[in-house]
């Protein structure tokens, strides 16, 4: 049985949300840095099972935001809130992807990687995967006027089921790879993958997720807290069924991720009185998201001048600690830093 969201559900505060997002945060510094990486079986459940939850949560709870700001507003002015947020997420890729352009090609030339491919791939980058992990940026900004487009002619619901379809094929790029292997639909995931990078863009990934995330600020589950554990263990089923399977790009989609996340929202989203507010969490794990690659760019261009390499524990406390430090000083002392780290 679902019921609408009232308005002051809304408008209170969502402690519970701003946790799960620093947490996320600190889940795709754990990616990033490879965590555990030396022992697989470790590696590939807890990186599958924790760390690969954060971009999906990601994704619905920008969806369930843009809902709670836009639900009720007239078209006008669902425009011009979906510019002055494109503005922002704009700003963030102006911001730290040529930051990132410059340290991905340090890297790749000390690789031995030629002037030429590193070229190619930078272009491939700027138009469909942006370095440092900002590719999540673009997700989001192409997804949502993929939504706000898509809703001026039908329903949500409507965008929920193409979405689904579209989700599907990023599927099958990723860790449904093994699917397609030998069809003629494998050429055509490859030449996906060869040409964009990746299959987790705004249309095949952004689209459906902020489709879910809007109805998610529109209705209120009360089944929510079963629906979820019955959610992961399905979760967990799927992530043994596919443990020797042969994946594609990161292996990090799977089909009962959508259902995690939405309920992961459902239920962090609910209002719950905080005796302290949550603003520099919220801020920090936007924060340490957007530092954190160009710190580990920077480890990795030392560890490939200097020959060592790095343990990854040690790596994920390195980039997280230096993370966090920049963000809290940031925000103390530096206005315009702090502006782009929040």
């Amino acid at each position: 049985m679902e019921t609408a969201l009232t308005d002051n559900q809304i408008k209170n505060s969502m402690p519970i949300l701003d946790f799960l997002k620093i947490f996320f945060a600190v889940c795709v510094i754990g990616i990033h840095s490879k965590l555990f990486v030396e022992y697989p079986t470790l590696y590939y459940w807890l990186n599958k099972l924790v760390f690969r939850v954060a971009v999906p949560f990601f994704l619905c709870a920008s969806g369930f935001l843009i809902g709670v700001k836009t639900n009720g507003l007239t078209q006008d002015e669902q425009r011009a809130y979906y510019k002055r947020y494109s503005k922002r997420l704009l700003k963030l890729l102006l911001v730290f992807e040529p930051i990132s352009i410059v340290l991905y090609s340090i890297q790749y030339y000390l690789s031995g990687i030629s002037l030429t491919m590193i070229l190619l791939r930078i272009v491939r980058s700027v138009l469909f995967c942006p370095w440092g992990a900002l590719w999540y940026i673009q997700t989001v900004l192409v997804g949502m006027w993929l939504v706000f487009a898509f809703l001026r002619f039908a329903r949500i619901e409507l965008g929920v089921i193409i979405g689904g379809l579209l989700y599907a094929i990023a599927l099958v790029c990723n860790s449904y790879y093994w699917l397609i292997e030998g069809t003629v639909v494998q050429s055509f995931a490859d030449l996906i993958l060869k040409v964009c990078d990746t299959a987790r863009n705004g249309l095949f990934y952004g689209f459906f997720f902020i489709c879910l995330g809007l109805i998610c600020s529109k209705k209120r589950n009360r089944h929510a807290v079963c629906l979820f554990l019955l959610t992961f263990v399905l979760y967990i089923i799927e992530l043994g069924f596919l443990q020797n399977r042969t994946m594609a790009d990161d292996g990090s989609l799977f089909i009962l991720s959508p259902f995690l996340a939405y309920f992961l929202v459902q239920l962090s989203s609910r209002s719950f009185s905080c005796s302290f507010s949550t603003l520099l969490i919220r801020n920090l794990s936007t924060g340490i998201y957007l530092i954190h690659r160009p710190i580990i760019s920077i480890v990795s261009i030392v560890g490939l001048l200097t020959g060592n390499v790095i343990f990854s524990l040690v790596l994920f406390i390195i980039v997280l600690s230096v993370s966090i430090c920049i963000c809290l000083f940031a925000y103390k002392y530096t206005r315009i830093l702090s502006s782009v780290l929040k």
